[in-house]
C-alpha cells in the first residue's frame, strides 16, 4: 500500500512563513491575514485593516497559489 502523500505546487511551510510576515508588517494577526486573503466573508475587519494587509502581502511579493486536490 502506498501512503505517499500528494505533492502540491507550494511549500506549505514558505506560505506559513509569508503569512505570519504579513502579519507582523500590517500589524494584524496571522489569523486575520489568512482570512482576508481568503476572502473569508464572516471576517468583518475596517477596510483600511483589510487594505494594509494586501499592501504588506504585495510588498513581500506574496502571490496565492491554486490548490491542486486530488
Amino acid at each position: 500500500m502506498n501512503n505517499k502523500i500528494p505533492q502540491t505546487d507550494y511549500d506549505i511551510e514558505e506560505v506559513l512563513l509569508k503569512i505570519k510576515d504579513i502579519a507582523e508588517l500590517a500589524k494584524v494577526s496571522s489569523a486575520s491575514v489568512s482570512r482576508i486573503l481568503n476572502n473569508d466573508p464572516t471576517l468583518s475587519v475596517p477596510k483600511e485593516t483589510r487594505q494594509r494587509v494586501l499592501d504588506a502581502a504585495n510588498q513581500l511579493g506574496y502571490k496565492k497559489k491554486n490548490k491542486k486536490i486530488y
